[in-house]
């Protein structure tokens, strides 16, 4: 698993994942890409061009519907410096129901990129898909 002089071994513990990173007197390159801000540091956070019609296809689960399950779901979606989806994380859960209905949509969301120092920078940005029940 080496790769331009890093070795990158993962190792699961329980629910954790462990990354170790370089060897021991192997430089890390200088060129390795900036970390992520967070929208709150951006100049210009990303913006949502697409939520509405995402929000649209995500539906509401017709077992949470029957149930009358609503709530809330917010992730940590990181963005690319093309406004493209990278991954996600999720920062709150209202229920099981409710998150699997979205997961799978988080991916269409397309981004106008955030902006920091006149340029487009990578970015977490929090998402929130609510569901709320008519007979509540």
């Amino acid at each position: 698993m080496a790769a331009a002089g890093l070795l990158a071994a993962f190792f699961a513990t329980g629910d954790t994942l462990i990354q170790y990173g370089a060897l021991a007197g192997e430089p890390v390159p200088s060129s390795a890409a900036p970390a992520p801000l967070d929208w709150r540091q951006a100049e210009q956070p990303p913006k949502a061009l697409n939520f509405a019609d995402v929000r649209v296809q995500i539906g509401y689960p017709r077992m949470a519907f029957d149930a009358m399950i609503q709530g809330t779901e917010v992730f940590r979606v990181l963005v690319d410096e093309r406004g493209q989806y990278v991954q996600h994380t999720v920062s709150s859960s209202f229920h099981p129901l409710l998150r699997m209905a979205c997961e799978p949509y988080l991916s269409a969301i397309q981004f106008v990129p955030a902006q920091h120092q006149g340029r487009p920078v990578s970015c977490w940005v929090d998402v929130s898909v609510s569901f709320s029940h008519p007979g509540r």
